[in-house]
Formats: C-alpha cells, sequence, structure tokens
C-alpha cells in the first residue's frame, strides 16, 4: 500500500486475512497533517478505542481521557484468504463537538440529535374523551383510559430502564379548589407511565393534560 501527495490513498497488494484501519495523523498542533498507510490490529489500535470526540473549532480530536490523539480513523476493511478486500465501511471520526455553528444551506441528519436538555416524549390530550384525544405528541403512541381521572401513556419507543422524569400539567374546574395530578410511580415501566387527576379528593376525567418526559436512555440508544 503507499500513499500519494494529495488526498487519495492506493492499496497496493494486501496480504490474506487482514483486519484493517485506515487513519489520518495529527500533530496535536496544526490538525491533521499526514496520509497514512492501512494498520491492522491490536485491541489498543482499534478506532473505539482512540478517538472519543472530535472538537471543531480546534481541528483536534481528543481520547475518552482527555489527551489529544495522534490518529483520527476514516475506514475499515478486512480481506480475505486471497487478499481480496472482503468488508469496506467509513467510520465516523468521531462524535463532533462545538460551541457554535452555522450552516449554510439543508442538514442532513441520518440518525437522531440527541440533547439531554429537551423533552424526549410528550403528550396533549383530552381526557374527558374514550379513548382520550390525542391533540399533539412525541414519541406517544397511545393514551388509555384506566379508570375516572386515570390515564397510561405509552411511549412509541420504549426506555432501558425507568430513570426518566415526568412533568405533569391539566386544566381543573372553577368551582375545585383542592385539586392534583400525578404519576403513579409504583405503575411506571419502561414503556408507559399511569396519571391520575383528583379533584376535591375525587378521580375525575379532565380536557386537558399534559405529560413531559425528560431524560432516560431510548432501548434503541
Amino acid at each position: 500500500m503507499q500513499t500519494t501527495s494529495d488526498t487519495a490513498i492506493t492499496l497496493g497488494a494486501l496480504q490474506a486475512n487482514q483486519h484493517l484501519w485506515m487513519y489520518l495523523n495529527s500533530d496535536g498542533t496544526t490538525g491533521f497533517n499526514t496520509h497514512q498507510p492501512f494498520e491492522g490490529g491490536a485491541a489498543a489500535d482499534r478506532p473505539d478505542a482512540l478517538s472519543d470526540y472530535y472538537l471543531v473549532d480546534q481541528g483536534l480530536a481528543y481520547t475518552a481521557a482527555g489527551a489529544i490523539s495522534e490518529r483520527i480513523y476514516l475506514a475499515e476493511l478486512r480481506t480475505g484468504g486471497s487478499g481480496d478486500v472482503i468488508f469496506l465501511r467509513n467510520l465516523p471520526v468521531a462524535p463532533t463537538k462545538a460551541v457554535d455553528g452555522e450552516y449554510y444551506g439543508d442538514l442532513t441528519v441520518h440518525g437522531e440529535l440527541i440533547n439531554r436538555g429537551v423533552a424526549t416524549a410528550w403528550v396533549n390530550f383530552d381526557g374527558t374523551q374514550n379513548p382520550p384525544l390525542i391533540r399533539d405528541s412525541y414519541n406517544v403512541s397511545d393514551v388509555v383510559d384506566v379508570g375516572a381521572g386515570r390515564y397510561e401513556v405509552l411511549f412509541e419507543e420504549p426506555y432501558k430502564d425507568t430513570s426518566y422524569v415526568s412533568s405533569l400539567s391539566r386544566k381543573i374546574a372553577v368551582s375545585f379548589t383542592n385539586a392534583s395530578i400525578n404519576e403513579d410511580i409504583n405503575n411506571r415501566t419502561e414503556s408507559k407511565i399511569r396519571v391520575q387527576n383528583v379533584e376535591n379528593a375525587t378521580n375525575n376525567d379532565t380536557p386537558y393534560v399534559g405529560v413531559i418526559i425528560f431524560g432516560g436512555e431510548r432501548a434503541s440508544q
């Protein structure tokens, strides 16, 4: 294998049954500088062991320990018994971190934008209807009436565990002076929560219920 003076890398004769990664070198001050040939091997050289994140404003990649990474991995390949390439895939350099960013034109994301500070599920529904009428929602597949003033909110995509946080709101009648809406925490699961609306010590249906879920990790992540 050999490198060229531009951005192309030419593959020469490959050996049989190799597991190889292509990478760029970084000198830690000027960013990426030199194309290097493919390298194979040891677990410590795997890209997931070295490239933790890429800091855009510095043009540098860092390891999980916070040190500047000397290698930025671009691709992975495997050869078969005759030396032919039987597997090839591009590798993301690393998750990207930036303080600010500007995009001119459309931004296409293949995957999910993850922000720990925003809701991971929410729903606005009318609890006086049976079944409850969902006005709008995100990551909620259904709301089920399980009794007067009691509802189960079913997540479209369940969570890995029950560590998420819920925030609830509702509309009460003017005549009710003692009212609350709560989550029945004993019935919380990875795929649903149960909420209960109480007015004057009685479970009552209400025309507006809002449920917001923060945190938690989706099962698919």
